[in-house]
């Protein structure tokens, strides 16, 4: 099971009510957000943090409402899709409070990746 890492980095914006889960991105998610940063920066720095701050700003919907995301194609797992990008965001719920962000990915990336 993936590591869970809390990030100063890529927070999420909090409602404030207390019904909302607390969102924790594992170490690949947080590897996953700083690549695709990185990738979209070398052509144009304020359109990767556009693209950061619309990626997190989708995943920051968990918070309120966790099942919006669709059934994970690896079982135990939800993806949401993110609205105008390329990218989706798998995730799990850990438990009724928590919600975890075990990865961001390309919709053109092969996943599950199938190992030989």
């Amino acid at each position: 099971m993936p590591t869970r890492t809390r990030t100063a980095v890529y927070p999420c914006a909090t409602s404030g009510k207390s019904s909302a889960l607390n969102i924790s991105f594992t170490a690949d998610a947080l590897a996953d957000l700083e690549n695709i940063h990185g990738f979209i920066s070398e052509h144009d720095r304020q359109s990767a943090q556009n693209t950061i701050a619309r990626i997190l700003q989708s995943i920051a919907m968990l918070e309120q409402f966790p099942l919006i995301g669709r059934p994970g194609r690896v079982r135990s797992t939800r993806e949401l899709t993110i609205p105008g990008l390329p990218y989706f965001a798998v995730y799990r719920i850990a438990s009724e409070t928590e919600v975890d962000v075990i990865g961001v990915l390309h919709t053109r990336m092969i996943y599950p990746r199938q190992d030989h």
